[in-house]
């Protein structure tokens, strides 16, 4: 009930020793009431309970002394609040709860949500949906389980959407509904026993049926069994004897999958004995005091009357275990998402969860109709699994690549997290029958022959084959005799080529209803190669006409020429032409080529445009050539030439044609290499020049001009490309050496130079670009000395110049500036004189230590390693007798020995791979010569050692000297250094033959000695001096 608090205030002094607080309700309709409870005299504030709500109240407070004289009183109005009361469960069903409300007075209402929750907060709360009308006061949940209590909370919403009231109460849903035994809703097929006697089978167990299931033994341990088909809350049983027979005791077991039972236990744990009857017709229920969860239910006999067993049966309970349920067929379709359709029907199921079911995923399977012996227990395997399962929240799934018009069977199992089976549900489904698989079978230039596949028992009556251009250039058209019944393949004739065609098969039932539709997109041949295209496009021929080439462009003309084949017979032309860019609708030239030309005009073109000519020859009977080609006339300005070039503009000249109309130009310039946007320049109409200013220096730059007529028509264009002029020039060779070159060179007035870059290398490849980055030339500087260099060698030396581009920052060098000049030239650095001095018997080599820059001198050697250099501060030097340190011998001819060597630094190189010290090989030689003129007075051309030679033979080796001796005893022989000797006819030569052998029985023999005035012994005038052995006698 609702209540008023109240309270006052004395003021000042009121001998009263009593209150009294009176109440009534405005509208009469009850009496004035006393509060029961007497107030103190000290008192300031009371409460009146047992007021209704949303009312208004009269309350008077009235004070008396210890005499009952009234001593004051105060009273006023007031109203109890309006309320939502007394939320009443009306009816409590299986899976619903029914509840009504009161509105106590003028309560603002304009929405309602009713809640509900089971009541120990085992799942989340929900809303019911949709929630009672403003009007309601009344409303049933339903979808709840059975035999749980649920939280149902009540909230009332004013004007602004704000809650005014909360009402709740917790009430129960009900589980005690008979099974189905009595009813048929059990099947006789899921009703078993351990044995029955003949005429009693387990299915006549039916509570108050007209027989009763009898074992085929009397004795403990027989069994009834029923198969729920699904989880189910177990309440209780009803049990009933039949024809002077029953049961007197029975224990109760049940099962998850029908193999392993549990029995039902009592409160101390042990098998509970349920007392069942005592006559063979009442029913006697027996309620379990703990429901169970289970399929299958087992009534197992104990002890039974003395007249025998008989037994019939009811199972209390209901649907109240969490599980899955309803298994329902939602659609029957195709997986169009497949090119394969020869066995590609899907069926769509869906299901419901019913309770707080715990499932981490599931298994849906699926096997053909006609396994019918199958379980519904977890662990019948079905024939294949879906290979993408429905994830754990999912309420339907679709089971494709299926037969069309065949039973399937389809099972859905969840698991926990601990990959438990949790629930199970069953069905079987039917797929549809249809069409299938239009393939194109063959395709023609004008016709498609497609087929067609009939799956299942499909009605078909006719079939209805229409075509059209996919494209939907064309209206759909109908074949005018349509596939019969029993077709399964048709052709499409009349074409175009080369076409794509939607080819759209229907099938009629009986009612000619549509009953199935397939379609496909098919394409005609093309025409084989060597062959065109008809210009109506029905048709393949090979051209006589062919080559559509260009002879002759003008301004506004265009001259072209074809080939025809020999011997075709051609009578007539036509020739079109059109626009290349689709601005222009295609026209037909007036007078058309006669049958013996080859070459046309087409008159009145735009300049500057390109065009499609299409040139097509026909035969008396039909089209037979054809033949096309894109061609553009002139521009009407030509010739985009440089006339001078600056480091910062460009002015560039054009030429006009004299008859045109130009009434506007725009000359457009950018960098060549794409750095820079496009920037516009407009010459005035009648210029054939223009200057570009305001360019980078030593930077190319395209140039585009175009000109326009006075309909703003494009009538011209050319195109350029052109450099700036570099800021440096007049590379010159100021001076150099052996190791270096000095250059200079000049740079624009006013030029910006922030930096400078110096780059060289060897002209004949031997070596790559080198930069002196490490000292560069100054901002300010205009000559430079490269270092380092080798002698005698030829330089290509590169100076680049960079200018700032200004707000540089913190930018890497390679972004503050940009390149805006180079200059190139080759140059060579003196040679060096490498001395080499051939002596008797020994050869040596000194290399000015300047020519050796960057070269480990240290570490120069001959061929053979360990004959070293010597090194002094200003020469390289390398000595070897002509038998040593690897040098190397041959002969030259009959008149000379060539001795060679090489002076070797080897390269040096670090860790990383950078050179430390370059490589040089030098290679030098002495040649000497094996015949010697001494009588005649030109120079000596080597200095002569004495003629030494090796003859190698089987018993060892002997060396033979020949030498020219000063007097007849022949003491002392003249020296390299006396050469040449003058002699005259008349003087006496001494010559000395000697031979030293290992052997003991050498003998020498001079047998020929003569002197000749070259090296040739035949030579004139000659003189012998000795003959076959003998010292000549001539003059």
């Amino acid at each position: 009930m609702d209540y008023l608090a109240v309270k006052w205030t004395i003021l000042g002094y009121v001998d009263a020793t009593t209150y009294k607080l009176s109440y009534e309700p405005t509208d009469g309709t009850d009496s004035p009431k006393e509060l029961s409870a007497a107030l103190e005299r000290d008192g300031s504030s009371a409460k009146v309970t047992g007021l209704q709500a949303g009312m208004d109240y009269f309350l008077a407070l009235t004070a008396y002394s210890n005499i009952g004289a009234q001593k004051g009183s105060t009273k006023g109005y007031y109203k109890t609040a309006p309320r939502l009361a007394r939320l009443t469960l009306d009816e409590a069903g299986t899976n619903s709860l029914t509840v009504s409300w009161e509105v106590l007075g003028n309560l603002p209402i304009s929405s309602y949500s009713l809640r509900y929750e089971l009541a120990g907060g085992a799942d989340s709360h929900e809303g019911l949906a949709p929630a009672p009308g403003v009007g309601d006061t009344s409303a049933t949940v339903t979808g709840l389980l059975a035999g749980k209590e649920y939280t149902l909370t009540l909230t009332s919403f004013d004007g602004n959407n704000q809650a005014n009231t909360v009402i709740s109460g917790t009430y129960k849903t009900v589980c005690q509904n008979p099974l189905g035994m009595e009813s048929d809703a059990i099947p006789d097929s899921s009703i078993t026993a351990s044995s029955f006697a003949d005429g009693n089978p387990p299915q006549d167990a039916r509570l108050n049926g007209n027989s009763a299931w009898v074992p085929k033994n009397e004795r403990s341990g027989e069994w009834l069994q029923v198969d729920l088909g699904e989880m189910m809350r177990i309440d209780g049983a009803i049990t009933q004897g039949h024809s002077r027979s029953w049961i007197t005791e029975y224990e109760l077991q049940y099962s998850a999958d029908g193999t392993s039972f549990t029995t039902y236990v009592g409160s101390d744990g042990s098998d509970k004995i349920f007392t069942a009857n005592a006559d063979d017709s009442t029913p006697v229920e027996n309620l379990l005091n703990n429901a169970v969860a289970a399929r299958y239910v087992r009534v197992v006999v104990q002890s039974w009357s003395n007249s025998g067993i008989a037994l019939k049966l009811e199972i209390w309970g209901c649907n109240a275990v969490p599980r899955l349920s309803g298994l329902t067929l939602e659609d029957v379709g195709l997986n169009l998402d497949n090119d394969d359709q020869t066995d590609d029907d899907q069926l769509t199921v869906s299901w419901e969860v019913v309770g707080n079911l715990p499932i981490s995923r599931y298994s849906l399977s699926y096997s053909l109709g006609y396994s019918l012996s199958y379980s519904l227990s977890y662990s019948y395997p079905l024939d294949q699994e879906v290979g993408s399962p429905p994830t754990a929240d999912a309420t339907s799934a679709t089971v494709p690549g299926l037969q069309a018009d065949t039973d399937y069977i389809i099972r859905l199992t969840s698991f926990d997290d601990t990959d438990q089976p949790t629930g199970v549900v069953s069905g079987t489904f039917k797929t549809a029958p249809r069409l299938s698989g239009l393939t194109l079978d063959r395709a023609g230039i004008n016709s498609l022959t497609v087929s067609w596949k009939v799956f299942g028992n499909l009605p078909t009556s006719s079939f209805i084959l229409s075509y059209q251009l996919a494209d939907g250039s064309d209206s759909s058209a109908d074949l005018p005799t349509p596939p019969a019944a029993e077709d399964i393949s048709a052709t499409v004739s009349g074409l175009l080529v080369g076409r794509e065609y939607t080819i759209t098969l229907t099938s009629k039932d009986e009612s000619s209803q549509t009953n199935a539709e397939i379609s496909g997109t098919y394409k005609t041949a093309e025409c084989d190669a060597g062959y065109d295209l008809s210009s109506d496009g029905t048709d393949c021929f090979v051209s006589v006409i062919s080559a559509l080439t260009l002879k002759m462009a003008g301004v506004d003309d265009l001259e072209v020429s074809w080939t025809k084949a020999a011997g075709a017979q051609i009578d007539s032309y036509s020739l079109s032409y059109e626009p290349a860019d689709g601005t222009g609708t295609s026209e037909e030239l007036n007078s058309a080529p006669e049958p013996g030309d080859i070459s046309a005009t087409v008159p009145g073109l735009l300049p500057y445009t390109s065009y499609i000519i299409t040139l097509n020859s026909t035969d008396p009977d039909r089209q037979n050539g054809h033949t096309i080609g894109t061609f553009r006339t002139e521009s009407v300005i030509s010739g985009l030439t440089l006339i001078r070039a600056g480091i910062d503009d460009l002015e560039v000249s054009w030429t006009k044609d004299a008859s045109a109309q130009i009434d506007s130009y725009t000359l457009s310039y950018e960098p060549a290499d794409g750095t820079g946007t496009s920037e516009d320049l407009n010459p005035a109409q009648g210029d054939i020049s223009a200057t570009v200013p305001g360019l980078l220096p030593y930077t190319s730059y395209t140039i585009t001009l175009n000109s326009s007529d006075d309909q703003s028509l494009q009538n011209g264009g050319i195109v350029g490309t052109f450099r700036t002029e570099s800021v440096i020039s007049d590379l010159t060779l100021d001076g150099g050496g052996m190791d270096q070159l000095v250059v200079s060179w000049g740079k624009a007035q006013g030029s910006q130079i922030s930096r400078y870059s110096l780059s060289y290398k060897p002209v004949d490849g031997s070596g790559s670009y080198r930069d002196r980055e490490l000292d560069p030339p100054a901002a300010d500087a205009t000559s430079a000395t490269v270092s380092g260099l080798l002698p005698g060698i030829s330089y290509t030396i590169t100076l680049t110049s960079f200018q700032p581009l200004g707000n540089a920052g913190r930018r890497k060098r390679s972004e503050q500036d940009r390149q805006n000049g180079v200059i190139t030239r080759t140059f060579r650095t003196e040679s060096a004189v490498v001395n080499v001095e051939c002596a008797e018997g020994n050869m040596t080599i000194s290399i000015p230590r300047v020519a050796l820059s960057g070269v480990d001198v240290d570490s120069m050697h001959l061929l053979d390693a360990s004959c070293v250099a010597t090194v002094d501060d200003d020469f390289v030097t390398m000595e070897t007798r002509l038998e040593e340190c690897g040098t190397r011998r041959q002969i030259s001819g009959e008149d000379k020995f060539i001795f060679s060597n090489e002076a070797i630094a080897d390269e040096v190189i670090d860790h990383s791979g950078a050179v430390i010290h370059q490589g040089v090989s030098l290679p030098f030689q002495c040649e000497f010569l094996r015949q010697f003129d001494i009588t005649q007075g030109g120079d000596v051309m080597f200095v002569i050692p004495p003629p030494r030679f090796e003859i190698v033979d089987a018993e060892g080796e002997m060396t033979l000297e020949m030498r020219t001796y000063k007097s007849p005893d022949f003491g002392a022989s003249y020296k390299s250094a006396d050469f040449p000797i003058k002699v005259t006819p008349d003087d006496r030569l001494n010559f000395g033959l000697s031979v030293t052998s290992p052997l003991d029985n050498v003998e020498l023999f001079a047998r020929d000695c003569v002197s000749t005035p070259s090296t040739d012994p035949n030579d004139s005038p000659r003189v012998d001096i000795i003959v076959d052995g003998c010292t000549s006698t001539a003059p």
